[in-house]
């Protein structure tokens, strides 16, 4: 908790101790040099202690199909060893087969794992490809959500006229947009993206190159409703985002949502700092 408000951190990534530094290296280097802090599972409760900050969301995404089982298992582990602070997605990969990627779903719904996280600008493949789009169809079944790297200004496999048809052709599967729906084209994801019910976008690393009316712009265009906070760990750390957000002129109400609610509602679990609703009707 901080300044009075339950934290939740939708978007952070977690690495096996002995590959987390290289691991975290290597994004670095995909985005031109930025810098990383840790990237095991200590380096994050250690933050998380540090900023106040209750549950992390964890993920990871796979860049080769034998990695799909192995990371997912890993992130299941990890929130079965700290379950008061993780809260589990997983990950697939577009050129696993049909019947791995449907094993892979029956693994992650069978675990109650809260979604999948895909990097198309790492695997160099427009988040519209067919191979992800039948990925998308097995997850709109299952009820999984899919979070989904987006923006960058030197490709054009996550930007936001790749992002519009998958929320517009698959309106069942909640959908979030990593870095306000559209890194980098901030201002034109909102404005062409803020309509879709079924996608929610997250604020992670973003702000540092964001203004605060830009900031603000893109989330009262959004809403708080479909607004989460997240850090992006390892490649941020915690302080400058949070102070960053309750610098802005938002509501208390807007800040609630923004923190932990619409967490909550997209990847479907209740925070245990709240009672269950039939619990809150009977006491």
């Amino acid at each position: 908790m901080r300044n009075g408000y339950h934290i939740i951190d939708a978007h952070t990534h977690i690495y096996p101790d002995k590959i987390a530094r290289k691991a975290a290296a290597h994004i670095g280097e995909f985005y031109d040099g930025l810098g990383f802090c840790g990237g095991d599972v200590a380096s994050l409760l250690r933050l998380m202690d540090e900023q106040g900050i209750d549950l992390s969301v964890v993920n990871s995404a796979a860049m080769t199909p034998h990695q799909v089982e192995s990371i997912n298992r890993f992130l299941l582990e990890s929130a079965e060893a700290h379950p008061d602070r993780f809260i589990p997605m997983g990950t697939m990969h577009p050129d696993s087969t049909h019947e791995e990627q449907e094993r892979h779903v029956q693994f992650l719904t069978d675990h109650q794992m809260h979604g999948i996280k895909i990097h198309p600008d790492m695997l160099a493949m427009p988040l519209d490809d067919p191979k992800l789009r039948h990925i998308y169809g097995l997850c709109q079944e299952a009820g999984l959500p899919v979070l989904l790297h987006t923006g960058d200004s030197r490709y054009d496999y996550t930007n936001p006229n790749r992002l519009e048809p998958v929320v517009r052709d698959f309106p069942r599967l909640t959908i979030i947009g990593g870095h306000f729906a559209g890194r980098e084209f901030y201002r034109e994801a909102a404005d062409r993206l803020h309509s879709y019910p079924n996608l929610f976008a997250d604020c992670s690393s973003s702000f540092s190159w964001l203004g605060k009316d830009e900031a603000l712009y893109c989330i009262r265009t959004f809403t708080a409703d479909h607004i989460m906070f997240g850090t992006d760990h390892p490649m941020f750390r915690p302080n400058f985002d949070l102070d960053y957000l309750f610098s802005l002129p938002l509501t208390h109400e807007e800040l609630e949502k923004i923190l932990s609610e619409t967490a909550q509602k997209v990847f479907g679990f209740t925070a245990p700092w709240k009672k269950p609703a039939a619990a809150e009707n009977n006491s």
